[in-house]
């Protein structure tokens, strides 16, 4: 918990806007999870990097958290301080060589402003119009990213310090990219391309499980298990798209972790593959 002092020194940081003990539920695309210490938007780069000083200063851990987010918050929430973007990260730039997206803007906005004729873009695969925001989207949520005409990714790290990482060194099959774990992303460069396509069908929910790297596919493997539409209390893998994690009104985490161990210890038992977690989970354990 933050003291009365560190809450009115992270007041005084000139940020965009700073709450304390705020529900991290609807900060989620699934809809879990409990309270955050201090969660602050983020101006700029600059702010962040003074964010970050001060953090360290304090000892607080700073945890990056994109709106939307496919991760999932712990019931007991998140100690220390939170950070997302603010609005001034948002929205769509024109380059010469692509599109910019805006890491918090809205994705299924851009996507449209693409194919009105702002600019010629790659028709937006499903991953990246669901989740309401291009980073998310983008980072975090398993697919491949061969189809998304990605350009490059800016990015802004721990220390504040913005960079441009080229595809070249994306790690393409990565749920992140192979970006750090404290890389928040600011925007995406995606090539300019045909436009005109409809908007794809958005999936529901997230991404459970990382496909092995030979033989079946995680959604193969839950099938075969007889793991589809299994549920407890209220989270369930889903019935119709395999692989898929979806929550009820209710759910909490503890739910979608005894799910998650139950579905990988059967797998193991019935194949002999032990799955990875394509979710990314964060937060206290209690």
């Amino acid at each position: 918990m933050l003291t009365d002092r560190q809450r009115e020194a992270l007041r005084a940081l000139d940020q965009e806007s700073v709450a304390f003990d705020v529900p991290l539920a609807p900060e989620t695309s699934l809809g879990i999870g409990g309270l955050a210490d201090g969660l602050v938007e983020v101006p700029n780069a600059t702010a962040l990097a003074r964010l970050v000083r001060w953090c360290r200063r304090e000892r607080l851990v700073l945890t990056p958290l994109q709106r939307a987010t496919d991760a999932m918050v712990r019931d007991a929430g998140i100690r220390g301080v939170v950070c997302r973007l603010g609005a001034g990260w948002s929205g769509m730039e024109i380059h010469a060589d692509g599109v910019l997206l805006g890491g918090e803007g809205s994705a299924r906005a851009a996507a449209q402003g693409l194919q009105e004729g702002v600019r010629s873009g790659d028709p937006v695969p499903a991953w990246l119009v669901s989740g309401g925001s291009v980073a998310n989207a983008l980072v975090g949520r398993g697919e491949s990213h061969e189809a998304a005409g990605v350009v490059a990714v800016q990015v802004v790290l721990g220390k504040g310090v913005a960079e441009t990482v080229p595809r070249s060194r994306l790690a393409l099959s990565d749920p992140r990219l192979g970006l750090r774990a404290e890389a928040v992303v600011a925007g995406v460069l995606v090539e300019p391309s045909g436009a005109g396509t409809p908007l794809p069908t958005e999936l529901p929910g997230v991404r459970l499980f990382v496909d092995p790297p030979k033989g079946s596919s995680a959604g193969e493997l839950l099938t075969r298990s007889g793991l589809l539409g299994v549920r407890v209390r209220g989270a369930r893998i889903d019935d119709v798209q395999p692989n898929r994690l979806l929550t009820e009104p209710g759910a909490t985490a503890h739910d979608v972790e005894l799910l998650v161990d139950w579905a990988r210890r059967t797998v193991a038992a019935q194949w002999g593959v032990e799955l990875v977690l394509a979710l990314r989970i964060i937060g206290a354990r209690r």
